[in-house]
């Protein structure tokens, strides 16, 4: 990796180059740019991108004397995904999710509000995109609770709910069902992948919750099983 680097993630951009996110795990306050091409022939920076960020993870907490620490981010979608040849950037620490293109063009989608830097901030994402539609998942955070989770030994986990943009009448609509969700892959366009464990698909089997080729499935599974993948493609 380059030097006074912290890539927390590494993608394949062209037959050249990787995309890499440079994001210290529990915060910065250097000013940085966290997206750049590393050269695949000798682990070189050969070219950031024009984001440019005056703080990283700017609420995530580091553990202290008391063992409690949190980090910022984004629960059911991920922050960078890959639909064809065009990638989704969204990180913890910026406002503005971005669409960048093959040939290097950079897009901004849209702005969230409030801040992440605000005193209760939202995060968004980008999980899904088709010729039609846009997926986007919003985050709150209130760390105030957080802490108190944190302190009574239970496991923290921020609100965030689903929305759904139709492309061409720009319309908004909530996806209550948290159907069609992409998590960190190389997506073909206008495809949906998901990792189904095997455990959860035995006990919807038990309770008749399945049909078809699902249910012929789930009857085989054995608890130890792997994940099924599921394949789900739109026209």
């Amino acid at each position: 990796m380059p030097k006074n680097t912290h890539l927390s993630e590494i993608y394949n951009f062209d037959e050249k180059t990787l995309l890499a996110l440079n994001e210290p795990g529990y915060g910065s306050t250097q000013t940085t740019k966290p997206y750049f091409y590393i050269a695949k022939d000798n682990g070189k920076i050969v070219e950031y991108i024009n984001i440019e960020l005056d703080k990283v993870n700017p609420v995530s907490k580091k553990p202290g004397e008391n063992g409690y620490g949190f980090s910022f981010g984004h629960y059911g979608i991920p922050d960078n995904c890959k639909f064809g040849d065009d990638f989704i950037l969204a990180n913890r620490s910026m406002d503005t999710v971005y669409l960048l293109k093959q040939d290097k063009t950079l897009i901004p989608l849209f702005t969230q509000i409030p801040s992440v830097y605000a005193e209760h901030p939202t995060a968004a994402s980008v999980g899904m995109v088709t010729d039609q539609f846009l997926k986007i998942c919003v985050s709150s955070y209130d760390l105030e609770e957080a802490l108190k989770i944190k302190k009574s030994g239970k496991r923290w986990r921020p609100k965030y709910r689903i929305f759904i943009l139709d492309i061409d009448s720009g319309e908004f609509f909530e996806d209550s069902e948290r159907k069609f969700t992409v998590y960190k892959v190389d997506t073909p366009k206008n495809q949906c992948y998901r990792l189904m464990q095997a455990i959860n698909l035995i006990k919807a089997n038990e309770k008749g919750l399945l049909k078809g080729e699902l249910k012929e499935i789930a009857s085989r599974l054995d608890i130890g099983d792997n994940p099924v993948l599921k394949i789900e493609k739109f026209k």
